[in-house]
């Protein structure tokens, strides 16, 4: 963040520097979503406060705003616990990005210039050579999603698709879900098709497919595997 300020008709420009707590909030939420804190895992604020050469109060600060945001839940005493991943936890931000989705390119189709709609063509070719880590192929997915969503001009839209990417995302980071490579470029480019003919039904069709593939896949694996993955019942 940057503070600007006048003196002797010069601008000046200083940077201040972020929260404490919320450097650790930041950190702690790129752990739990890429699982290097895996769902389940008990946090307490004395042994992450040790870790982070703090005191407790900004480490509660930060456990405060990951609460709200559902990612961690109290234990006992100061301890918290990473939030398990249920099956019907998956369903419903399935669904939640669906409705979101469908809702999107309902707005777009009605109010989107061609160009507007053409400029996503760049984000949605992958790089050549093709990426295979997971790592980024989720990122990529993801930027093209914010920016189908970013084309409403609502922030909060865009804010609410986040978070439930972000949600999503610790199943792709679990090892859960194998990434289609090839069928990922695809689709995207499908979508930008339908959105620049108009059709509704085709676009809305899209955003149900991803949806109903994805949990498929989860399904299907763990079915094959169930011991191997922290999931709970519910």
């Amino acid at each position: 963040m940057k503070v600007e300020m006048q003196k002797v008709g010069m601008e000046i420009e200083t940077e201040v520097p972020q929260a404490r707590w919320a450097q650790i909030y930041g950190e702690l939420r790129r752990r739990i979503i890429s699982c290097e804190l895996a769902p389940g895992t008990s946090v307490s604020e004395v042994a992450l406060a040790r870790e982070y050469s703090v005191s407790p109060t900004p480490v509660r600060d930060a456990l405060s705003r990951l609460r709200q945001e559902g990612l961690v839940s109290p234990a006992n005493g100061r301890s918290y616990q990473v939030t398990p991943i249920s099956l019907s936890d998956f369903k419903s931000l399935g669904d939640a990005r669906f409705l979101l989705e469908s809702g999107v390119v309902r707005m777009l189709i009605a109010d989107a210039s061609d160009q507007a709609i053409g400029s996503l063509e760049v984000i949605a070719r992958l790089p050549r050579p093709t990426p295979t880590e997971a790592a980024e192929l989720i990122g990529l997915n993801r930027a093209f999603h914010l920016g189908v969503a970013r084309l409403t001009g609502n922030h909060r839209i865009v804010s609410m698709l986040a978070r439930i990417l972000d949600e999503s995302e610790r199943l792709f980071n679990l090892g859960i879900v194998s990434w289609p490579v090839g069928h990922l470029e695809e689709t995207h480019l499908e979508l930008i098709d339908a959105l620049r003919r108009r059709d509704v039904d085709r676009a809305v069709a899209i955003c149900l497919q991803e949806t109903q593939e994805t949990n498929h896949r989860v399904i299907e694996a763990i079915m094959c595997d169930p011991g191997r993955i922290p999931i709970v019942a519910g």
